[in-house]
């Protein structure tokens, strides 16, 4: 049997009693016997270590995914604290009838209540420092760590939700406009342009290197990155595959994150979202001319 195993912190993996190997969000595989027994050990000393005997695929818990892919399994750990950490306030802020309080309790989070609504949101990170801002019926939380930071956009206008996250942004916040810029592996660069009332203004992507430059390997991930970000992922396209892009769109359906898998020189991605789909890249002249699920 095949494994395939992705984890979000860098961890050591044991199958059957035995070291493996060293893990991290990279894709790796592995044969073993069916119904082996897997250790998979975060490095983090605070992270609990995930240990099962694979019975029934696919399996959800709170601990681990599993799912039926390419002839194999996909393992997903999602780690858990060792111990209780003691509540921390972080942060706290309000505008009229609206506010928010960040704090950690084991992970960090927000809490923001409206006059019609309240709700709890996890932090990709814990923040040393957070900046507020309220526009309208938008607030935008800027979180930032020693090495990093995020733009996240709630929406209060009715029940309240998250717009989106934006990693890595260099957002000077005030009231009267800002901008929101952010990039990542394959040199995506975007702009997302708010005035006082926070309308967005304009959005803009962009790349510091021309599409025909990157490697080929990488278009599929470069693509599919533009249309999490509502890009403009139909610079990606084929002359011949233009006419279909809300067809192509509906093809891939809904998904929230991207694993890069290298088969065989092939192009491929796998789309995590309520099932997994592996789609297969057709490239010519640097551009997609065909996609299908293999």
């Amino acid at each position: 049997m095949i494994y395939f195993i992705t984890s979000p912190t860098i961890s050591i993996i044991k199958v059957n009693g035995k070291f493996l190997s060293e893990i991290d969000a990279n894709l790796y595989s592995f044969e073993s016997n069916e119904n082996c027994y897997i250790e998979i050990i975060p490095l983090k000393e605070n992270l609990n270590a995930i240990c099962f005997k694979v019975n029934s695929v696919p399996y959800k818990s709170k601990n681990l995914c599993l799912y039926n892919f390419e002839n194999g399994i996909l393992i997903l750990p999602i780690f858990s604290y060792k111990n209780d950490l003691p509540f921390k306030y972080l942060h706290s802020s309000n505008s009229n009838e609206n506010s928010i309080y960040v704090y950690n309790d084991n992970y960090s989070k927000a809490f923001i209540q409206t006059k019609n609504a309240s709700n709890i949101f996890t932090l990709p990170f814990e923040p040393l420092k957070c900046e507020t801002l309220f526009l309208n019926e938008l607030l935008f939380l800027k979180i930032y760590s020693k090495h990093k930071n995020a733009l996240i956009c709630f929406d209060l206008s009715d029940k309240i939700d998250k717009k989106f996250i934006k990693h890595s942004a260099d957002i000077p916040l005030n009231s009267e406009s800002f901008k929101c810029q952010c990039k990542n592996l394959t040199k995506l660069k975007q702009e997302i342009y708010f005035d006082k009332n926070g309308n967005i203004i304009r959005q803009i992507s962009t790349r510091n290197r021309a599409i025909s430059l990157l490697n080929p390997l990488l278009l599929p991930f470069a693509f599919l990155e533009e249309v999490l970000l509502n890009g403009e992922y139909k610079d990606y396209f084929h002359p011949n595959l233009l006419p279909h892009s809300e067809l192509v769109l509906n093809f891939l359906g809904e998904f929230y994150s991207i694993i890069p898998y290298n088969k065989d020189s092939e192009n491929l991605a796998v789309l995590i979202g309520e099932n997994l789909k592996t789609v297969k890249f057709t490239i010519e002249d640097s551009k997609i001319i065909d996609l299908t699920i293999v």
